[in-house]
């Protein structure tokens, strides 16, 4: 596959050469003869598919030229995008709407990435540069700044919602880079699914939050965001605040939106899953305690969620249901659905975690990162699933 780079190289290259035979003939002129037994380096001629040198080529050494802006649509170039959650197709994009959807980029380039998109309501990013987490809630708007001055050289470049489903759908169109978009990230050999409300969303987590400010919430500070993180794991957050399984603070139900890909742009096209799952984490039920659902109901609505989630992933995929995160979770029947699943055979545990609600009555920061060891502990012990990976570059 030739690319940008590859003809700069290759061009440089053949300078390099020219010029070399120039200086040998005018040496007995010019400049001292070089013996014939002179050991020469040899110019490496080995060029990846990607475009950049098999042997690392200096940022210095490839030409301004190469560092033109170049605009790569999400649609047809499909192969530098890797996509991250839930996500269709549009007629101008890809949909980017749940909690830490995303995507993820290779690119050889310098200088700012700037991302083009459409928004409706409103909605932030996180956005990672070679495994660290920059400083600063980054808007979605129209034309949407995502890095700026960046080293020339190759790059991985992570960007995530932090907004919920229902605060803001978003439509991402094209990415421009100076420099080049070379091929997608490879999916990562663990994969995990989180299903919740608020706590899955990462509500109170954003220190910028404010009582009904909920635009701030930040999934990437969540413990389902923490663990994947910490797994070094491909991961799908599907999560909406307020939501229950039989009666919440919205009027739909997890069941009723589960099984689309995006319930909130359309009824009609339901979600399939063709990737390999390793653990299915579920985290409801204090909405249902709230509401005071009825309990016969909520049972009926906890098993068939379970059974809506082995059709989607797989009949022998694990699954781990977290209850006691915060107020009175409907543990009880909660619990009691469980065992009568798993006389039926089903792969489930339950699992406490330590009640909280010091952020504007959630689990804060803190509560969720020791969610997030606690959790991970429990997949690594019981499940045999990961190994902590220290972050690229720091602390993410």
């Amino acid at each position: 596959m030739k690319s940008a780079l590859r003809k700069h190289i290759a061009l440089l290259t053949a300078l390099l050469i020219f010029a070399s035979i120039v200086l040998s003939g005018c040496a007995g002129k010019n400049g001292p003869d070089v013996p014939a037994d002179t050991d020469l380096p040899a110019v490496p001629t080995d060029v990846p598919a990607t475009g950049i040198p098999a042997t690392e080529v200096p940022a210095t050494d490839v030409p301004d030229e190469f560092y033109e802006t170049r605009e790569y649509s999400f649609i047809d170039n499909k192969d530098r995008f890797k996509i991250m959650g839930r996500s269709a197709d549009m007629s101008k994009g890809v949909t980017c709407d749940w909690s830490a959807a995303g995507f993820a980029i290779n690119a050889y380039c310098r200088g700012d990435v700037k991302l083009k998109l459409t928004v409706s309501g409103s909605c932030y990013f996180s956005v990672f540069v070679d495994g660290v987490k920059q400083e600063g809630d980054v808007l979605a708007k129209a034309t949407t700044v995502l890095a700026k001055g960046l080293e020339a050289g190759e790059h991985l470049i992570e960007v995530f919602r932090q907004t919920e489903v229902r605060q803001g759908l978003v439509v991402l169109k094209s990415l421009s880079v100076e420099g080049e978009l070379l091929e997608a990230p490879k999916d990562k050999p663990l994969r995990l699914v989180f299903i919740g409300d608020s706590i899955s969303s990462g509500f109170g987590t954003n220190p910028k939050t404010q009582t009904g400010a909920e635009d701030h919430v930040d999934a990437t500070l969540a413990y389902p965001f923490l663990v994947s993180r910490a797994l070094d794991a491909d991961f799908e957050i599907d999560a909406v605040i307020g939501i229950g399984l039989v009666k919440g603070y919205v009027t739909e139900t997890m069941g009723e939106i589960f099984k689309y890909t995006d319930y909130y742009r359309s009824k009609k096209t339901e979600y399939t899953c063709d990737k390999r799952t390793d653990a299915v984490i579920i985290n409801l039920g204090t909405n249902d305690a709230t509401m005071s659902s009825d309990p016969g109901l909520f049972k009926e609505a906890v098993k068939a969620l379970v059974h809506d989630v082995q059709a989607m992933y797989g009949n022998n995929v694990p699954i781990i249901w977290i209850y006691n995160s915060m107020r009175a979770d409907h543990s009880k029947y909660t619990l009691e659905a469980i065992e009568d699943l798993k006389v039926e055979g089903i792969n489930i545990e339950a699992e406490k975690f330590k009640a909280d609600a010091s952020a504007y009555g959630h689990p804060g920061v803190k509560a969720h990162q020791k969610d997030a060891d606690q959790l991970i502990e429990l997949l690594k012990s019981r499940y045999g699933i990961g190994e902590i990976v220290e972050p690229a570059g720091g602390d993410n």
